[in-house]
């Protein structure tokens, strides 16, 4: 269970240090000129398929072990998921 945390730990701290980088370009497709909403727009569509298949990632190997056994020891042992979790609150 140990490996399979540590991947799902750090797949969830790479979704969460993107997530700011997300914003700024939804604020780029919502107030910028339209070449900058475009290209915005379009590095947005990635980082959103990139962490659909993040997504499904972590639940691949979550479905393995008991839910609550596995995120009880996930929000013991990595930051990112912890702090992932606070953001969903």
């Amino acid at each position: 269970m140990e490996s399979d945390a540590e991947k799902v730990c750090n797949l969830t701290t790479l979704t969460t240090n993107v997530m700011p980088a997300m914003v700024e370009l939804r604020k780029k497709v919502d107030y910028g000129d339209e070449e900058s909403k475009k290209e915005a727009q379009k590095q947005l569509d990635k980082l959103e398929a990139d962490i659909k298949l993040l997504v499904a990632v972590i639940e691949n190997l979550k479905v393995k072990y008991d839910e609550d056994e596995f995120q009880a020891y996930l929000l013991e042992n990595c930051e990112g998921f912890k702090k992932l979790t606070e953001i969903n609150k």
